[in-house]
């Protein structure tokens, strides 16, 4: 399992990724699907969908972003993955833990 650095609650969520073949390759993400979730590692329950761009793949192969509102989001463990599919073919990235912590200045 992936940690990220703890994340208040009430920032932005950013993340930027690249997905890359075995030989270290970027993947032309064109005709890729990409889904992400976040949920409580407590008790499994979706937090949200959580939003993917694809960057212009001729310029940027294989890079994909999340951006999200964290106002909602629990205090505590959360779990995230990245599912990539191409039609009857799916992958998933290995998971992710994220800590949200309590924001001090509200």
């Amino acid at each position: 399992m992936i940690s990220l650095p703890p994340l208040k609650r009430g920032d932005t969520f950013y993340i930027g990724c690249t997905s890359k073949d075995s030989t270290g390759e970027a993947n032309d993400l064109s005709n890729i699907q990409i889904r992400s979730q976040i949920r409580s590692a407590a008790t499994k329950k979706l937090i949200m969908d959580l939003p993917i761009v694809k960057l212009d793949q001729t310029e940027y192969p294989g890079q994909f972003s999340i951006s999200a509102d964290t106002n909602g989001w629990p205090i505590g463990t959360c779990l995230l993955d990245f599912e990539l599919s191409l039609e009857s073919v799916v992958i998933s990235s290995d998971t992710i833990e994220l800590q949200i912590v309590r924001d001090i200045t509200v």
